[in-house]
């Protein structure tokens, strides 16, 4: 039996939920990256399986590897409530600019090496020389042995302005790894900028606000899950992967301040995230949401009508009620000699025509009852067309070549949503 697509896609998402579960000791995680990154949506058919299968990632690897969390840091004390919600939001706003520059630097990096003169061979060997330099300023806080490598300098060890170097370096060596052709991944990578930048500003506020009134180390382990919402886009991920990292409650408050404004910051700054980022850059579409997904997958080339109806502008009235009473649209399409749109006549037009008929029959041409319409690209996307048409107020309009110009269709409301029908049930 032959699996369908729909049945993959689950089948991909259960497999990314085991393995962040399993690797981060996270089945909560590792569910909510699964939905929100790998799938884009929380439809019951995907839900279940991808949640079994994070459970049973996690439940196995703590079989080797034991169930204790990653994380063991000290308690907070939280003596200060007010002040530390007015001060988190400071930490989620510089998660949401840093999250921006991680998630250009790693997008635009490619292209700003194929740039480069020289031979081919030269871009690996300057890239891996500048990442070894990189690395060997840092003493060696830079490099990990594969997994989850975060020193425990960063949650507070350092002098603050050390930390944050430490984060900007850690962007620039990933950045250039991945684009001078080296093999990498970037959630780990992620984890520890968010980790140094939270704990330099930890740092830095406490020396500004005395009283204890500012943990570092907290502020670093809040500072991950900023990191990880503002450049994957996931924001339910970051808050229970950090959460499940310490299995402390004391976190959960700070984790989904940061988190939801490190978001709304990165979005603001940059259209993508990471991994959306990467598609977009190959020309694809991946939007959160399954009905979303759809809108800007399917092209109104393959929904638009081809066969209707058409009159020259040069046309007279009867061949206009003609095509009027041929097609099954609204509109006619009024055309130039090269084929181009004039305009569209709408019956509105053709009866009021038809009223006057016996005193401007003579003289009234197609062009006279084409209203100009501004027509769509037949590579436009379904969600593209959907805001024109409630834009306009129209409940058809016309298609045309994007390289000529030329007067390809018509695509309706209602095609418009028999395309989105028959695309969403292959989706999940």
């Amino acid at each position: 039996m032959q699996l369908q697509v729909r049945h993959r896609k689950v089948l991909v998402g259960c497999g990314a939920a085991a393995g962040i579960a399993a690797a981060f000791n996270a089945p909560f995680a590792g569910a909510f990256f699964a939905l929100e990154e790998v799938l884009g949506t929380f439809s019951v058919g995907a839900f279940s399986p991808v949640v079994i299968a994070s459970v049973v990632g996690a439940v196995t690897a703590r079989a080797f590897l034991g169930s204790h969390p990653i994380f063991v840091l000290p308690d907070v004390v939280d003596s200060h409530p007010v002040a530390n919600l007015l001060l988190y939001p400071l930490l989620g706003l510089a998660c949401g600019l840093v999250a921006a520059l991680h998630a250009r630097a790693i997008l635009n990096g490619p292209r700003v090496m194929l740039r480069m003169p020289g031979p081919a061979w030269l871009r690996p060997v300057l890239g891996g020389g500048a990442v070894g330099a990189i690395v060997a300023a840092s003493g060696g806080l830079l490099v990990g042995d594969g997994h989850l490598a975060l020193p425990a300098a960063l949650f507070g060890g350092l002098a603050w302005w050390i930390l944050i170097v430490l984060a900007f370096a850690k962007i620039a060596a990933t950045a250039l790894t991945l684009s001078s052709g080296g093999s990498g991944g970037v959630f780990t990578p992620t984890l520890f900028v968010g980790a140094a930048l939270g704990g330099g500003m930890g740092l830095l506020v406490a020396e500004v606000i005395p009283g204890h009134v500012v943990h570092p180390h907290a502020w670093a382990l809040v500072g991950m899950a900023g990191l990880i919402a503002g450049a994957t886009r996931a924001p339910l991920t970051a808050i229970f992967m950090v959460f499940e990292m310490t299995d402390d409650p004391a976190y959960i408050g700070p984790i989904i301040v940061v988190a939801v404004v490190s978001l709304v910051t990165a979005r603001r700054l940059t259209p993508h995230g990471l991994y959306d980022g990467w598609l977009a850059h190959r020309g694809e579409q991946l939007a959160h949401g399954v009905d979303q997904a759809v809108m800007d997958r399917v092209h109104v080339g393959a929904a638009m009508d081809a066969d209707v109806p058409t009159v020259p502008h040069s046309g007279s009235l009867a061949q206009v009620v003609t095509a009027a009473a041929e097609t099954r649209h609204a509109v006619v399409p009024v055309l130039d000699e090269d084929g181009g749109l004039v305009g569209l006549a709408n019956h509105h037009g053709i009866r009021e025509a038809l009223v006057a008929r016996g005193a401007i029959e003579q003289i009234l041409l197609a062009a006279d009852l084409a209203e100009a319409v501004q027509p769509l690209r037949s590579d436009a996307t379904l969600r593209e067309a959907l805001a024109a048409m409630n834009a306009r107020g129209l409940d058809a309009l016309p298609v045309s070549d994007p390289r000529t110009g030329a007067f390809l269709g018509l695509i309706s409301r209602d095609a418009l949503l028999k395309a989105y029908e028959r695309a969403l049930a292959y989706e999940v």
